[in-house]
């Protein structure tokens, strides 16, 4: 079935001597893995540079469900706009959002919503963006899957990573007071000012919670540049 779509780039590897295996997420038919014959060559009329993390693009797609690898017939760029320079912790933000949706989201299952959530994300990307921008996505990103940390009990002093609330004691599926009190803030408020240590342990704890809630993020490697840059 050929079909045309809005598509993100998340991630490739190389494969064979030419080519890569490129994972893009796409409007119609969600996350979809192909095979990109010779991009790799000196002359190919496709670059590398349409596979960036997060690049927005259109696409030409050919779907079979017998095949777990698809074949792009046509790529284009969908706006030169989101082409310009960004800063260097903007691009990092990139990597990260890329590397967690490649990890996260299951293929041929489409996700409308996070589309959507995703393009806005791309406009964001143009400005200057908060420290907890990447803590902030993944707690949005857990409400598309249907885990929001809830904030119903005000009196909640612990966060609790397997119920996904916040609760009155402490138990070996909570995290502690202080901690629990950072996240609770930055959920009322995505722009609160937490300190670099504080936004780091979020960070961690975000990422282990989306495993509890069986949405592991498997050999995620990109968050460990924002320990390096110390914003």
């Amino acid at each position: 079935m050929r079909y045309n779509s809005l598509a993100f780039s998340l991630t490739y590897i190389k494969y064979k001597e030419h080519s890569i295996i490129s994972k893009l997420f796409t409007r119609e038919m969600g996350v979809q893995s192909f095979i990109v014959n010779g991009v790799r060559k000196k002359n190919s009329k496709k670059n590398l540079n349409f596979f960036k993390p997060l690049q927005l693009l259109n696409i030409c797609g050919v779907y079979s469900n017998k095949n777990g690898l698809q074949r792009l017939e046509d790529i284009s760029y969908y706006n030169n706009h989101f082409l310009k320079n960004k800063s260097m912790y903007n691009r990092f933000v990139e990597m990260f959002i890329s590397d967690v949706l490649a990890k996260t989201l299951k293929e041929n299952q489409q996700e409308v919503g996070i589309f959507n959530y995703i393009l806005k994300i791309k406009k964001d990307l143009d400005g200057i963006l908060t420290p907890n921008y990447s803590i902030n996505f993944l707690i949005n990103l857990s409400f598309f899957f249907g885990f929001l940390p809830s904030n119903d009990n005000d009196s909640g002093i612990y966060f609790d990573l397997d119920k996904g609330v916040f609760v009155d004691e402490e138990s070996s599926t909570t995290i502690n007071g202080n901690l629990s009190s950072s996240l609770k803030e930055l959920i009322l408020n995505p722009n609160a000012s937490i300190s670099y240590t504080v936004r780091n342990e979020l960070l961690h704890l975000m990422i282990k919670y989306f495993k509890c809630q069986n949405h592991e993020i498997k050999n995620l490697n990109s968050h460990l540049i924002f320990e390096s840059l110390r914003i």
